[in-house]
């Protein structure tokens, strides 16, 4: 019975699923990255809330398109979450470059934008013509292209943008005689 379960255990980490879900573990494991990863889902509870309540004001109302809603439901959504992200969820980030990282942040919203508002727009020219239907259709395809794009996110916000300063060591002159052989006293 236990070589059964080591062999489905192996073949579903070799699945992208089981990768995922390995790596996904791994992360998890540590307090710190699970509070991190908490912190995260409630700013994309914020932002998604902000977002949407301004996707369904605008396109409801009629006063823009679903692709045009969109690019607004996303900028009115980014506020928030950049600065919950900068201030919250990543407070040790290198400061010393913070225009760099608000270039970097507002790039990655723009992809962002780009792929949730053309595939808002595609499901809305595709959905049903009842009008509680079509605008529930865009509404969830909406939800779940940010959902897809929250993960993608969190990469790049966690391996690029937000990464900690890297503090080079300051080498004493203890340090500097041992990694020379030296065992002198240093002089004080």
């Amino acid at each position: 019975m236990a070589y059964r379960v080591a062999e489905r255990s192996a073949r579903d980490v070799a699945t992208p699923a089981g990768r995922l879900l390995g790596i996904l573990h791994r992360q998890l494991a540590d307090p710190d990255r699970r509070r991190r990863v908490w912190r995260y889902v409630l700013t994309s509870v914020v932002a998604t809330v902000v977002s949407e309540t301004t996707l369904l004001g605008v396109y409801g109302a009629g006063v823009l398109d679903a692709g045009a809603a969109a690019v607004v439901a996303n900028l009115t959504g980014t506020l928030p979450s950049y600065l919950m992200s900068r201030y919250w969820i990543w407070p040790e980030a290198d400061r010393r470059r913070a225009g760099r990282q608000v270039a970097l942040y507002w790039a990655v919203s723009a992809v962002s934008l780009a792929v949730s508002s053309g595939v808002t727009g595609m499901a809305a020219a595709h959905a049903p013509a009842g009008r509680v239907a079509h605008l529930l259709v865009v509404a969830f395809v909406y939800v779940g292209i940010y959902g897809v794009l929250w993960l993608a996110k969190f990469a790049a916000y966690q391996l690029v943008l937000f990464r900690p300063a890297v503090v080079a060591p300051v080498e004493t002159a203890v340090d500097a005689g041992a990694a020379t052989g030296d065992q002198s006293t240093p002089v004080r």
